[in-house]
């Protein structure tokens, strides 16, 4: 047929390539922005928390699942220290740390 008009598309493999090599590099670069972020707020909470006995101090963990991650305290008493009570004013370390360390 003469009148036909036909377009091919080569390199199909080639962007699909380049394409899985991108998300690759950039979760890669994600994973170790978490990391630094965890890492960073761990480490300034560990110098402002308040300490008395040490037992909040040690109380403290990082959980890195790669993209995702946590930084906390598994004392009884942690929130008192960081939000107040009605009885006692807030010591704010763990919040004030993952704000700096964004």
């Amino acid at each position: 047929m003469a009148d036909a008009l036909s377009i091919t598309v080569q390199g199909q493999e080639n962007i699909v390539k380049n394409i899985f090599a991108s998300v690759f590099h950039i979760e890669t670069k994600a994973t170790r922005a978490v990391a630094y972020v965890l890492q960073r707020t761990y480490d300034l909470s560990q110098e402002w928390v308040p300490v008395d006995t040490g037992e909040l101090q040690q109380s403290g963990y990082i959980i890195n699942d790669g993209l995702t991650g946590e930084v906390g305290y598994g004392t009884d008493h942690c929130w008192y220290q960081e939000l107040g009570t009605r009885n006692m004013a807030a010591n704010p370390y763990l919040a004030p740390a993952f704000s700096v360390s964004n």
